[in-house]
């Protein structure tokens, strides 16, 4: 394979990886407050290049002076998600930095891959670790044979992939290995004539940056987004009819003595006050509409220094772990905007949540309570 192929399919498949991202870019849909994305069941393909920080190349795989500006490998990568953190990864690494002197190499690696954040648009920080063994061939006229060498690695990278959307990502990796062994050519002139064998030494150490793109397949559909309509004003009520003519006063009785006063009952105590939060669908967000009615409950609550208040969330939909999660944290920020924004003391706020009323489903109703 001679120097132009080598860079010809390094070019090609950088265009690859540039295409994928303008197309991602174009079907980017922008959403904020984004749950966990459930992951699990994915598969992914995908290609990269990268730079190899092989250190002194000629000594590790040739002894004599080799040109070391042409680092750039090609690499394809393919992995399965387990679970919605967990992935397996098999990936594969071509390096032939001078085609006049040395062979060309190859890496072959299985690996895990733990997600920390799992979702299908954003950053998807990762860890990966495994093993695998590099393969290059040697020539060795002492016992007059040609095979391929073998030497065992294992490797450490730390990195991100930003999802686009479900089928497209742009990932950005650095990768720490270890060969634990390596073997080279050396030629040695005996009476005249070259002979090369094969020489074994310790192992070294190897840094690749690389950047690539990942096509998913498979897995759960992507959770919908759903943009609530603008709220329209009511139409304004009609002007009320003009009051009656008021009637002539009736004749004049003769006066009677005053009775004497009779004290008025206590006025019952105040009903309880609701006041519904509506919440954008799949978010916790508090938003300014909701601020606004937030700030009414906290002067009734400076007003009153002995009224309560408790906070109901409820989720988007009937059930799930996620949508019980969805409307504890509505509740709680509720209360947390309370607590910062007014100063009320938090023993005067209950939090809890309600699955099974259908009528507030994407809300949160506070209930202020007077004594």
């Amino acid at each position: 394979m001679s120097m132009s192929r080598v860079r010809f399919g390094i070019l090609g498949m950088a265009g690859l990886i540039l295409f994928g991202a303008g197309t991602a870019l174009a079907q980017r849909t922008e959403v904020s407050d984004r749950v966990p994305a459930s992951l699990a069941g994915e598969t992914y393909v995908g290609v990269h290049v990268g730079y190899s920080f092989i250190g002194r190349y000629e000594t590790n795989y040739c002894p004599c002076d080799i040109d070391q500006n042409d680092f750039l490998f090609p690499g394809v990568r393919f992995g399965h998600y387990f679970t919605d953190h967990f992935a397996l990864e098999l990936t594969g690494q071509y390096f032939h930095p001078d085609h006049n002197h040395a062979p060309e190499y190859w890496e072959a690696t299985l690996g895990g891959l733990w997600n920390f954040t799992p979702t299908m648009h954003g950053w998807n920080t990762y860890v990966g670790f495994g093993g695998g063994v590099s393969i290059h061939p040697s020539w060795d006229n002492a016992e007059f044979s040609r095979e391929s060498k073998t030497g065992p690695l294992a490797y450490l990278a730390v990195g991100s992939e930003y999802r686009f959307n479900k089928l497209v990502g742009l990932r950005l990796e650095a990768k720490g290995q270890y060969n634990f062994h390596y073997h080279y050519n050396e030629t040695a002139l005996v009476g005249g004539s070259g002979f090369t064998h094969v020489v074994e030494v310790g192992g070294h150490t190897d840094i690749q940056p690389n950047i690539g793109v990942l096509f998913h397949f498979g897995g759960h559909a992507a959770p919908p987004i759903v943009e609530a309509p603008p709220a329209i004003a009511p139409a304004p009520a009609p002007p009320p009819p003009p009051p009656p003519a008021p009637a002539p006063p009736p004749p004049r009785e003769p006066e009677k003595p005053a009775a004497p006063p009779v004290a008025p009952p206590p006025p019952p105590p105040p009903a309880p006050v609701r006041e519904p939060i509506d919440f954008e669908h799949g978010k916790s967000r508090v938003t300014n509409i909701a601020k606004a009615k937030l700030d009414a409950v906290a002067m009734r609550l400076r007003d009153n220094p002995r009224a309560t208040v408790t906070v109901i969330g409820y989720p988007d939909s009937a059930g799930g772990a996620r949508q019980e999660g969805l409307a504890r944290q509505r509740a709680e920020n509720v209360k947390q905007y309370l607590i910062d924004r007014h100063r009320i003391d938090a023993s005067r706020i209950t939090t809890q949540i309600d699955m099974s009323d259908t009528s507030n489903r994407g809300k949160v109703v506070v209930v202020t309570i007077n004594p």
